[in-house]
Parts: structure tokens; sequence; C-alpha cells
């Protein structure tokens, strides 16, 4: 995804740290619709950002158009082994 950002950040020599947040947020959002508010304002800074991000693909980058179930939430192996010996009790 990082490099993905540094493509989209060289299109675009205004608004880099606006694009920067916005990027992240997509990235992170887990409702459509929450996607497409993002998205509209990408649009709004640079059009060519839309079609290159449309280009690679949302899926690949996207919670919300992931094609796999990541989770609400991320855990580190810590907290997963601990929470299998607990299951286990």
């Amino acid at each position: 995804m990082e490099l993905l950002y540094q493509q989209v950040r060289l299109m675009v020599q205004r608004s880099r740290n606006i694009l920067s947040d916005v990027f992240y947020s997509m990235a992170k959002a887990y409702r459509k619709e929450d996607f497409d508010k993002l998205m509209a304002k990408v649009v709004k800074i640079d059009n060519r950002v839309k079609m290159y991000l449309e280009d690679a693909g949302y899926e690949k980058w996207s919670r919300v158009h992931a094609t796999v179930n990541m989770g609400r939430m991320m855990t580190s192996n810590i907290a997963k082994c601990i929470n299998d010996c607990l299951v286990e009790a």
C-alpha cells in the first residue's frame, strides 16, 4: 500500500498532506459510503488519482473492497496466543 501511495503522491504536486490523510482513511474505511465520500475528495484534488487507484484495483488496498474478511481488529501474535489458551481453559 505504501508503494501505491508513493506513486499517487508523484502525480499530485499540491495538496499532498490532504491527499495522504484521505488515502489512508480510504484504505481503512469499513463502510462503502465512507469510502465513496473520501473518493469524492480525491476527485476534487485530481481526477487522475482516482483513475490510477481504480486501475490498481480497490480490492488490493481498500479494506471495504477486500475479497477476504480481514476482520474488524488487528491483534498481535501474543494476544492471539493468550486468547487461544483462554479458550482451551
